[in-house]
């Protein structure tokens, strides 16, 4: 009977490490208690005029799913959400996904894994961007152009670890999506 009562004591124990260690390791997503909608996101669908192919004249080639966008040879978003500002502007936001190398032939500070250093501005790795929360700003949407923006200014983050975060941060107000660099597109 000694023997079963000490095996039951080693289980029990066992369960209670493996029980705590479990729940400690469990981190709370601050993103949890809000579903999109709540947010006042939408998610697209079939019918939304976004969704589609777009080129700029810059050569750039844009493509938007009901919850992806991808810029040919760049990067692609995907978990996307649209918060629409009116009926042609508003953000899409997402998280990076697949991230084109465009880091390769760059110099790379060698102790830092985390990303690289060029023209005096840092950079993160892709590494460092997949799974962060991205935002890009659309406006003058008809069925057939649309002008992008990609979130962007000096000093601010680049990603943001969560999306309610992203929908605080990448904002038109906060200084986000210059107008000196949009990408006027046209449906293809």
């Amino acid at each position: 009977m000694k023997k079963n009562n000490l095996f039951t004591k080693v289980t029990l124990a066992a369960l209670f490490v493996l029980s705590a260690v479990a729940f400690s390791s469990c981190k709370a997503d601050p993103e949890e208690d809000y579903s999109p909608s709540e947010l006042g996101l939408i998610v697209l669908d079939n019918n939304h005029p976004l969704v589609g192919t777009w080129a700029s004249g810059y050569g750039e080639l844009f493509t938007i799913k009901l919850s992806e966008f991808s810029a040919k040879d760049t990067y692609t978003i995907e978990n996307t959400f649209v918060y629409e500002l009116t009926e042609s502007s508003g953000y899409i936001y997402g998280q990076y996904t697949e991230i084109y190398d465009w880091t390769k032939g760059q110099t790379t500070e060698p102790d830092n894994k985390d990303g690289w250093i060029f023209n005096g501005k840092w950079y993160p790795t892709n590494k460092a961007l997949l799974g962060k929360w991205y935002a890009l700003y659309y406006e003058k949407l008809t069925p057939t152009s649309v002008t992008l923006t990609a979130a962007y200014k000096d000093g601010g983050k680049s990603v943001c670890k969560t999306l309610k975060e992203a929908l605080e941060e990448f904002t038109v107000e906060k200084g986000y999506f210059a107008p000196d660099y949009p990408s006027e597109c046209t449906k293809q």
